[in-house]
């Protein structure tokens, strides 16, 4: 593919990026109704508890840029509940509020010139010519902006999702707009989004918030929600199919389908995931003057068929932009780290809206919370080092690599960064701090910073060898429970690997306390530790007890390991506050692929849960 298109094809021993899903929900918050917004909302959180499996990345994004920093690929649950719960009502979506209302596709229909309209809303609104073409221009001017923003913020998500590997599968959650073809570039603006598609593998689904309709209501709420027979040229469904024309139109052009007039919206995307899970890739690479040129671009248009089969159908992308993509821009909300103690390699990519790859980085963020201590985050990183470059320094091959991680909240604030450098000679780290060499083939080093505010913070790392300026990164969020409100909680699930033969060329070499790349061999045993905070006591001085079940979930959220559930009760001489539970699970029966290891924890006095899932691999 990479010749096809081409590029130079990736070096050799390039770090192994593991493939699953990618799912991006773009709800058009500028065309959604107070229904519509509820609708798209319950479709999601559905989405979440339900369709997401294991190695699905997923993210939610918004026409407005309400969901602001939260506007990024994760796979973790609670991240995406929290960017749905920020989608709400926006009060620009509503045109007009006059009454009575005067529609978008009415409002063009006045402006374009039709007499039948325009008398009709002079005698509704009883007012004069002027008054109704007025009304009339500013609707459609309004509704003009919101469609160009619309656009343009779709555009802008599908290239953003670029540097991600693998097929990108949208759903644009709208009520549709009326396609205004006087508008100079709105052709163009959509055969942009249409090249953006070819160019980063996403496929758009359109999906109707509106669900099944019979048409598009009253133009005159004084009228009894009717429409005068004698206007010309309107009528309910001619306006609901305007609305939904250029939902065909993204959906046909990007190769995906326009999913309309279905109250079974949860159905829908169900259906659609199944159908792509198997596909097929064409590789072609133009030439002459079909390939990139000087100048304005021009839209290539792109027709594939089955030979001899007329009566199959090929959904593919309708063609491309003969010019270099753009360069993609950060989403909404995202503050910047230029004022952390790294270089510029390292900014642009905990900055960068995707994670680098040329490095294979992995971080492990987790939440405890020691009596002494308080809540603490720790960042075990880990850095393959296949790809480092040992220069002879004297008698002995050295590499440094350099690093950084900054913690931010949920709205885009660093609250912590760090930078140190790492230098490498043969296996032993000489400088630089704590780290280790060898075992696993990993660079092994950590971070560590107090938290005092509940709620969900990302931990973004970044690594560059020094010697060929190769970088690589991670993003990970994790999740701060309220330890003053004295409910029950959960630390983070920290999980280790034994039952492994050690691998470390030297006697000093440092175990691994947490597996960073959590991928396990099928030969070993998963260790799982984890605190439980606050369970009920039984009086003032009987001991807490809770019940701890764990499970092992599929690529089809099927439970492949079930432990029965097992109390846990303080020890008379451990901390009542604060109690540790420990499990080894075995992975012989497991095949290769994702997991979930979930962990639901229920006050036995109480009956209050408390969950936390972590995703791993099995090799």
């Amino acid at each position: 593919l990479a010749a096809a298109r081409g590029e130079q094809a990736a070096a050799a021993g390039a770090a192994t990026v593991e493939r699953g899903r990618s799912v991006i929900f773009f709800v058009d918050d500028l065309h959604l109704s107070t229904v519509g917004i509820l609708r798209a909302r319950q479709l999601l959180l559905d989405f979440i508890s339900r369709e997401m499996t294991p190695g699905t990345r997923v993210m939610i994004a918004s026409a407005s840029g309400q969901i602001g920093f939260l506007q990024q690929y994760t796979n973790e649950r609670e991240v995406l509940r929290a960017a749905a719960g920020r989608l709400s009502y926006l009060t620009q979506a509503s045109l007009d509020n006059e009454r009575p209302m005067m529609s978008a596709y009415l409002a063009m229909a006045i402006d374009r010139g039709d007499r039948a309209a325009l008398a009709y809303m002079m005698r509704v609104m009883a007012t004069t010519e002027s008054g109704v073409r007025m009304r009339a221009s500013r609707i459609r001017r309004q509704a003009a902006q919101l469609s160009r923003a619309t656009i343009t913020a779709l555009e802008s998500v599908v290239r953003q999702s670029s540097p991600l590997a693998g097929r990108q599968t949208l759903f644009y959650i709208s009520e549709g707009f009326p396609f205004d073809s006087q508008e100079a570039d709105i052709n163009y603006k959509l055969q942009r989004i249409t090249d953006a598609a070819a160019r980063s593998g996403t496929v758009v689904y359109t999906l109707d918030a509106r669900g099944l309709s019979a048409g598009i209501d009253s133009v005159d709420a004084s009228n009894g929600g009717t429409i005068d027979p004698g206007l010309s040229g309107y009528n309910s469904m001619g306006e609901l199919s305007a609305s939904q024309e250029v939902l065909r139109a993204i959906a046909a052009d990007t190769g995906g389908r326009a999913l309309l007039n279905t109250n079974a919206l949860e159905a829908a995307v169900s259906k659609t995931l199944a159908e792509t899970t198997n596909y097929y890739v064409l590789a072609w690479r133009p030439e002459g003057e079909l390939a990139a040129t000087e100048g304005a671009p021009k839209f290539r248009k792109i027709s594939i068929a089955v030979k001899g089969q007329p009566e199959l159908t090929v959904r593919v992308r309708r063609g491309f932009l003969n010019a270099p993509g753009g360069r993609e821009s950060p989403p909404a909300g995202r503050t910047t780290a230029a004022a952390t103690p790294v270089k510029a390699a390292l900014n642009a990519a905990l900055n960068a809206p995707a994670v680098r790859r040329d490095l294979q980085v992995d971080a492990y963020p987790a939440f405890a919370d020691d009596e002494q201590a308080g809540s603490v985050l720790l960042v075990p990183v880990q850095v393959a080092n296949e790809r480092l470059q040992f220069a002879p320094v004297g008698d002995r091959r050295q590499a440094t690599v350099e690093m950084a991680c900054i913690v931010l909240d949920d709205k885009g604030k660093i609250v912590f960064s760090e930078g140190k450098t790492l230098t490498l000679t043969g296996e032993a780290v000489e400088a630089g701090g704590s780290a280790t060499v060898g075992a696993r083939g990993r660079v092994a080093t950590s971070f560590s910073h107090p938290v005092n505010a509940p709620g969900l913070y990302q931990v973004r790392v970044a690594a560059r060898d020094s010697a060929s300026g190769l970088v690589g990164s991670a993003f990970r969020w994790v999740e701060v429970p309220d330890m003053k409100a004295g409910r029950l909680a959960l630390s983070s699930l920290f999980i280790s690997e034994s039952g492994q033969p050690p691998q470390a060329s030297g006697a000093d070499a440092a175990p691994e306390v947490l597996k960073a790349d959590r991928r396990f061999a099928r030969s070993s045993r998963l260790l799982l530790q984890f605190q439980i905070y606050h369970a009920a006591r039984k009086g003032d001085s009987g001991p807490p007890e809770a019940e701890v079940e764990i499970k092992v979930l599929d690529n089809n959220n099927q439970a492949v390991l079930n432990a029965p559930p097992r109390k846990v009760a303080a020890t008379p001489t451990g901390d009542p506050a604060r109690l540790p539970y420990a499990a080894e699970i075995p992975l012989g029966k497991l095949t290769t692929g994702m997991y979930w290891l979930q962990v639901s924890v229920t006050d036995a006095r109480t009956r209050t849960p408390a969950t936390r899932q972590i995703e791993f691999t099995v090799r």
